[in-house]
C-alpha cells in the first residue's frame, strides 16, 4: 500500500473516531439532561405522595382522641378527604399502575370506610368500638406504608434508586463505553417489591363501595337449573329470531354470572351471552350499529315479549328501563335496551336486573311523610316518585324521590329514606339515578 494511501486511511480513521466520541459525548449530555429532568419529576411526585400519606396517617391517629359524634364526623371526613389526595398523588408517580394496585386498594378502602362512618356520625350516631378497632388496624398499616415510602424517598434522593426509563438509557451508553451497567435499583422495581409485601386489605362489611358483600349471586336465577351449551344456543336463537345453527360458539365465560357465549354473523358481528344457570339471555351487543329507534313503546313491548313485564323508561339517553310495581320504581332492576327501526337488537343488558330482581316488602311505602318539611325554605317540590335505590354498599333503601327547584331555577333530585325520614342522596338534575 502506498504511503499516501496509508496517510489518508489514518486521517479518515482519526476523524471518524473524533466524530464518534463527539456523538457519544452529546448522547451523554442529552442523557444526563433527561436524567436530571426525570430526577426532578420523580422526586417531586414522590414528595407529593409521601406528604399525602403523612397527612392521612396523622388524621387516622387523631380519631382515638375524638369524643362525640360531631367531632368523629369531622375527623372521618378529614380521613376520607386525605385518602382521595393520596390516590391522586399515587396516580402521578412515574411507575406502572399495577405496581401500586395493592397500595391503592388499601387507601381506597380507608377513605371509603371513613366516609361511611362519617355519614353515620352526621346522623348523631357514635362510632362503635368495633369500627374504631378496624380504623386502628388500618392506621397501623398506613403508618407502615409511610415508613416504607420515607425510606424509599431517601434512597431516591441518594441515588440508590433510579427511575427505570433513564436507567435503561444510561446503561446502554455505559455498555458502549465500558461494557458495564448501573447497579442501582429502579423505582418501579422497588414499588413492586413494596406492594408485593404490603399487608392485605382486611375483609370489611359496611355500607360502602368496597364492602365485602355476602350476596353476590344473581337473585333472579335462584333455584333455576343449569343449561347445557346446546340449550343455551336454542335460547339465544329464539331471542334473536334466527336459526340456531347460525350461532358460532365462543365457549363459556366466568364472572359473577357465568355464561355461554355465541356469535352471529349478520350485518356485522353480534355477540350474545346466555346464563349457565337458568339459560337467560344476559347481554347482546351488535358491532354494526344501525339507526336506533326512539320508540319507547316498541322497547317496552320487546321487553314484555321476552318475559320482562311492567318495565318503564327511566333514562332514554342511556336506554334504561326499570321494573315498576304499585307505582314503585325498582332502580336495581334495570335493563338497558336499544333497538333499530326494524326491531333488531343493537344493545341489550339485563345483568343488573338478573342480579337484583326479587320479591320485595313494600310496607315502608305505606308510611305518610310531610314532604314540605323535608326541603329547605325557598325550595319547591316539582314532583315525587316512590323508588327502591341501592346504597353505596349495595343495600336496598325505600325512598321518596323528590324533584325540587330552588328560587334561582336550579333543579335537584332528593332521595328521602322512608324508614329514617332523612335525606339519603342529593343529585343535580341530569345526574344518574344509579
Amino acid at each position: 500500500m502506498k504511503r499516501k494511501t496509508k496517510m489518508l486511511l489514518i486521517s479518515y480513521g482519526a476523524a471518524l473516531l473524533l466524530v464518534f466520541n463527539a456523538a457519544l459525548w452529546a448522547c451523554h449530555v442529552g442523557a444526563n439532561d433527561y436524567r436530571n429532568r426525570l430526577d426532578v419529576h420523580a422526586n417531586r411526585a414522590f414528595s407529593e405522595a409521601f406528604h399525602a400519606v403523612e397527612r392521612l396517617d396523622h388524621s387516622l391517629k387523631k380519631l382515638p382522641f375524638a369524643s362525640g359524634s360531631a367531632m368523629e364526623n369531622v375527623i372521618c371526613s378529614e380521613i376520607s378527604s386525605d385518602a382521595q389526595c393520596v390516590e391522586a398523588a399515587l396516580a402521578i408517580l412515574p411507575v406502572e399502575l399495577d405496581a401500586l394496585e395493592q397500595i391503592s386498594k388499601h387507601v381506597s378502602v380507608v377513605g371509603d370506610y371513613a366516609f361511611a362512618l362519617s355519614r353515620a356520625a352526621a346522623d348523631g350516631k357514635v362510632i362503635p368500638e368495633e369500627a374504631k378497632t378496624v380504623l386502628a388496624d388500618l392506621s397501623k398499616t398506613t403508618a407502615s406504608l409511610l415508613e416504607s415510602l420515607g425510606a424509599l424517598q431517601q434512597a431516591l434522593s441518594d441515588g440508590a434508586v433510579v427511575t427505570e426509563r433513564y436507567d435503561r438509557l444510561t446503561d446502554a451508553l455505559d455498555d458502549l463505553e465500558q461494557g458495564t451497567a448501573s447497579a442501582a435499583d429502579t423505582l418501579d422495581t422497588e414499588l413492586h417489591n413494596l406492594a408485593e409485601h404490603f399487608k392485605a386489605v382486611p375483609a370489611l362489611t359496611y355500607d360502602g363501595k368496597y364492602t365485602d358483600r355476602d350476596v353476590e349471586h344473581p337473585l333472579a336465577l335462584e333455584g333455576k337449573p343449569e343449561v347445557a351449551e346446546e340449550q343455551a344456543r336454542e335460547n339465544a336463537a329464539s331471542f334473536l329470531k334466527c336459526n340456531a345453527d347460525r350461532l358460532e360458539s365462543l365457549g363459556q365465560s366466568e364472572g359473577s354470572i357465568p355464561c355461554w357465549r355465541f356469535q352471529l354473523e349478520q350485518n356485522g358481528e353480534t355477540t350474545v351471552s346466555v346464563t349457565v344457570q337458568g339459560g337467560q339471555v344476559l347481554r347482546i351487543l351488535a358491532s354494526e350499529q344501525g339507526r336506533a329507534s326512539d320508540d319507547v313503546d316498541q322497547a317496552v313491548k320487546f321487553l314484555e315479549n321476552h318475559g320482562f313485564e311492567n318495565m318503564k323508561p327511566i333514562s332514554w339517553e342511556k336506554q334504561q328501563y326499570v321494573h315498576v310495581i304499585e307505582e314503585v320504581y325498582f332502580y336495581p332492576d334495570a335493563i338497558s335496551v336499544l333497538l333499530s327501526d326494524d326491531g333488531s337488537v343493537l344493545l341489550f343488558d339485563a345483568s343488573e336486573y338478573l342480579m337484583h330482581h326479587q320479591v320485595r316488602d313494600l310496607s315502608a311505602f305505606q308510611k305518610e311523610l310531610d314532604v314540605s318539611s323535608l326541603v329547605p325554605e325557598g325550595v319547591s317540590i316539582q314532583e315525587s316518585r316512590k323508588v327502591i335505590m341501592l346504597s353505596p354498599g349495595g343495600e336496598e333503601r325505600p325512598c321518596l324521590e323528590l324533584t325540587c327547584q330552588s328560587s334561582d331555577g336550579t333543579r335537584c333530585v332528593m332521595d328521602v329514606n322512608l324508614e329514617t325520614g332523612l335525606q339519603e342522596r342529593l343529585r343535580l338534575d341530569g345526574e344518574s339515578n344509579f
